[in-house]
């Protein structure tokens, strides 16, 4: 079978490369493209790299992905966040009349702090044969809105192959002291500088409140990138300028499953990574501090789980308990993501 993989930014790079090396071990053939716009910053990091060590790829721009697609590939994987080459190269593919199939997916949990962007994600998806999902969840949430005909695009519940990795790490990963608090950022919530630093003014609060402890501020890049979600105000720029900073607040650029075992509890405010946390059986919390009664960041997507809380009830010990079942129902966690849809990949093709 013939596939090919158009990926865009880190989070679908991550996503799919697990896929790609299991249809290449089965002797599939596997075309990989990065999309990147003629004027746009170059995302394709030393990190991105470094994970494409044994694979193949080019970067391109969509002229470019429309002249290979002529090569007619039984399936392409689109990899990106709901943006508008998606359908822009599925009208290509049924205009040529093509046989190839289409499949889009997500990297992520899909949040409701903004709906108009959100069934915009969905719409520009729908002409697709498949969409893959992280969780249950997530499913009922897109057919909710009424967009996907069911009987055209099959949602398929896949879970995210990359989380395959930590199920397996967890299982022979030896338990350290948990001495650890976590932040874990996301780099455009809070969005206003203000904001952010007053983010980085609460954490180190955190750390006065937990002298015994290490509050370790994990951002999602190591600095200022190109990327969908690029980071806005780094927040360990903010906190190298502030003066009297206690001891036990620093950053960490170690990958971020590195952490877990030695974390008492995570916190973020809408993080994917928040549930990769608690899926690792770490206590996190999403602070709603910014959030407001109109769950401006998503914070309050996750009320189910029972750890939505304001920072400042963390700094004063008033953790709730966290039910971290129903975090499975966000992200499927079995160690089997990958080997799911790399079935309904080829399945496609039947």
């Amino acid at each position: 079978m013939k596939f090919i993989f158009i990926l865009q930014y880190d989070s679908f790079v991550r996503t799919l490369t697990p896929v790609i090396s299991s249809l290449q071990k089965s002797t599939h053939d596997c075309k990989i493209l990065f999309y990147k716009k003629i004027r746009e910053r170059n995302w394709i990091t030393d990190k991105i790299q470094s994970m494409m060590v044994d694979l193949e790829y080019q970067k391109v721009n969509l002229f470019q992905i429309y002249r290979e697609l002529k090569n007619n590939y039984d399936v392409a994987v689109i990899g990106s966040v709901g943006a508008r080459f998606i359908p822009k190269i599925i009208k290509y593919i049924h205009k040529k009349g093509l046989s190839t199939k289409i499949a889009t997916g997500y990297a992520g949990a899909l949040l409701n702090n903004h709906p108009k962007g959100f069934l915009k994600g969905v719409r520009r998806r729908s002409g697709s044969d498949l969409i893959w999902i992280p969780g249950d969840i997530w499913k009922y949430k897109i057919l909710e809105t009424g967009i996907i005909n069911s009987q055209k695009t099959k949602l398929e519940v896949s879970g995210l192959p990359q989380l395959d990795k930590l199920h397996f790490e967890l299982e022979n990963q030896e338990r350290k002291n948990r001495d650890n608090i976590l932040f874990i950022e996301q780099p455009t919530f809070p969005e206003s500088y203000n904001d952010r630093k007053k983010l980085v003014e609460y954490l180190v609060e955190l750390a006065r409140a937990f002298p015994q402890n290490n509050v370790i501020i994990k951002p999602r890049f190591s600095k200022l990138v190109a990327h969908t979600h690029r980071p806005k105000y780094h927040l360990p720029d903010i906190l190298s300028n502030m003066e009297n900073i206690p001891q036990n607040i620093s950053v960490s650029d170690k990958a971020l499953y590195k952490l877990f075992s030695s974390t008492k509890f995570a916190m973020t405010i809408s993080s994917t990574g928040g549930l990769e946390a608690l899926l690792s059986g770490v206590p996190t919390y999403f602070i709603n501090d910014f959030c407001g009664e109109q769950n401006r960041y998503g914070s309050l997507d996750f009320s189910r789980i029972g750890s939505v809380i304001s920072i400042q009830q963390i700094i004063k010990g008033e953790n709730p308990e966290v039910d971290f079942e129903a975090a499975k129902d966000f992200l499927r966690f079995d160690g089997k993501n990958t080997t799911r849809l790399t079935k309904v990949l080829l399945k496609l093709c039947q």
